[in-house]
This record gives C-alpha cells, structure tokens and sequence, in this order.
C-alpha cells in the first residue's frame, strides 16, 4: 500500500497561477496525499480561493496565517504534516501528473530517503528551457555526485523522508532559504535517488525575488555559503567546498559594490559578511585553483576593500 505524501504549498498573493499550481497537484497519478496550502496572509482572493479547494476535495488542509515569509510558511506546515514523505511546491509554478509518483518510485525502488527530479523553466511569454537534469535515467548516486547536488538545493524538485526533517527548519527572515538547510538534509543520507525525468516547472517570474534589486538580504547568500563550506568539510567533500571560496568572495565584493554608500543597517550587514569572507582567507591562499594574480586580489580586498572597488571601477 502507498505511503501518505504530504505536499506543502506557500502562497502569496499568486491568485493568477493557484489555481494551475494546485490543479497540477490535485491531478497526481499518485493518490495518496495530504495537500497543505498556507495561505501567509494573502490580500488578494487567495485565502478565498484555498477554503474552495478544501470544500471540493478532502485531502485539502488550509493554514491561514499572518505574513512571515517562505521559510516561515514552510516551517508552519512540516509542524502538522502527517505524511510519511514530504514535497514542495511554490503556488506560481506547476508539476507534471506523475511528478509524486515517480520520485516516490525512485525511493522505493533504491531504498533512499531523498528523490530529485529535473527543473524546467519557463518564463511569461511561454519560453521553456532545461533548468537542471541531473540524470536523464532513474538511478542512485552517492558520494560526491550526491554531494554535488548542493549546487541546486532548491526544495521544490524533490519528495524527502519526513525524518530528514527532524530537527531541522528553514531559517525565517534569510534569503535563499534553500541553501541554509539543504547541506544537512544531505548530511542525514548516504545516498539519493534521480528519477530521470523532468517533472517540475517553474516560472521564472520578473518580479521574483532573485530577479529585483539588490538590497541588504541578498547579502544572505554569503552567510548560506559559509555554512555550506563547513558542513562539506565536515562531510569530508574538501574539493567541493573549496569550489564556494569564488563565489565567497565575488559575493562578498557584490555586496561591497551595491551596499557601501547605504545606511548603517547595511554596513553592519557589510561588516559581517566581510568577517566571513576573511575567515575563508587561508583557505583561498592555498586553494590550487586560484591564479598568483586572483590571490593577490583577495589580499588586496581583505585589507584594502576601498582601493580594491576603486581599482574595479577603473577596470584594472
């Protein structure tokens, strides 16, 4: 007999694409679900339109709730779920009918605890392109081609043991809140599962978040890194947490450029993702990859961040 699926499902004012999302879940060859929808304090017809689901189909639960954000709204329904496996859906995108059904075959079939699909993007004027496709076969992986999965640890395109959950919850109130969890998720397993497929379709939305303007939050992808690193190393995985020291470090001189003549919020925030960086420093210095010429970047840029931008904006 299948096991119960719970699927999460934030929502926030997308009352244009709900009705897709959930349709899209509704519709799963895989019948066995608990459909939470969290409606974190919509102000358009979303709440309204959430009670409609639940009046017509049974496996429909409704959460409302103030506005707290994406991690909170998760971390609201893993707290009630009562599926033995969970997945998530964002409410404006969609998923194939088989979506549950083949990672939930995936897991079963390699005795896993954690099945990924493939992404496909798709934009408002009906542009599809391959986002990820980790494997175009049903397959287990394990070792450092698991742990290269880190580099997407987006939650949406899996379906995951509920006790990889235990004791873990998304960050409230951060930016890519995918990244700050998704390394000890993975640290729980010794091996996941690829379904070979993609099944997951995710609009690329102008007025997404990672698409608006750079502001002092963005500045958490640093933090996410930095933790990232650690567990790697912790994990043993040394050459792919020497592969985040770049993005460390280009990060960190992004938000240097964007947030340095803003107030005192965002040179606090400056402050202490320049501490993190610095804490990566000989970790840079002896790491292979980097040329003579980029070391001496990041030294310059260490003690001198002022001169090293005003040398950037001469194009030197």
């Amino acid at each position: 007999m299948s096991e119960l699926v719970s699927v999460i499902i934030p929502i926030y004012n997308v009352e244009s694409y709900l009705e897709r999302c959930v349709d899209s879940i509704l519709s799963q060859t895989y019948r066995n679900l608990e459909v939470i929808l969290v409606d974190d304090g919509s102000t358009d017809c979303c709440g309204e339109m959430c009670d409609c689901f639940a009046e017509k189909d049974d496996r429909i639960r409704v959460i409302h709730k103030k506005n707290g954000g994406l991690s909170d709204a998760r971390n609201v329904a893993l707290d009630i779920c009562t599926g033995e496996y969970i997945s998530f859906v964002d409410s404006d995108d969609y998923v194939s009918s088989d979506f549950i059904e083949t990672l939930y075959h995936a897991i079963q079939k390699h005795k896993t605890k954690l099945a990924i699909c493939g992404i496909m993007k798709f934009d408002g004027f009906g542009k599809f392109t391959v986002d990820y496709a980790p494997s175009n076969v049903e397959e287990s992986v394990s070792s450092s081609k698991m742990a290269e999965t880190v580099w997407r640890p987006a939650a949406c395109n899996k379906l995951y043991h509920r006790s990889l959950f235990q004791g873990i919850r998304y960050p409230v109130g951060k930016l890519y809140e995918d990244l700050f969890i998704y390394h000890d998720i993975l640290a729980q397993v010794d091996s996941i599962s690829f379904t070979g497929k993609i099944s997951y379709y995710y609009f690329d939305r102008q007025d997404s978040i990672m698409n608006k303007k750079y502001d002092i939050r963005n500045a958490d992808l640093i933090e996410g890194l930095d933790l990232r690193i650690q567990k790697l190393r912790e994990m043993k995985y040394d050459d792919l947490a020497d592969q985040q020291l770049s993005f460390v470090f280009n990060e960190t001189v992004k938000a240097f450029e964007k947030l340095d003549r803003a107030g005192d919020l965002e040179k606090r925030r400056l402050k202490e993702v320049k501490m993190i960086c610095d804490r990566h420093f000989r970790e840079m210095m002896s790491y292979s990859c980097f040329s003579t010429r980029q070391k001496a970047k990041i030294a310059l840029f260490r003690v001198f961040p002022a001169i090293y931008l005003h040398f950037c904006k001469a194009g030197l």
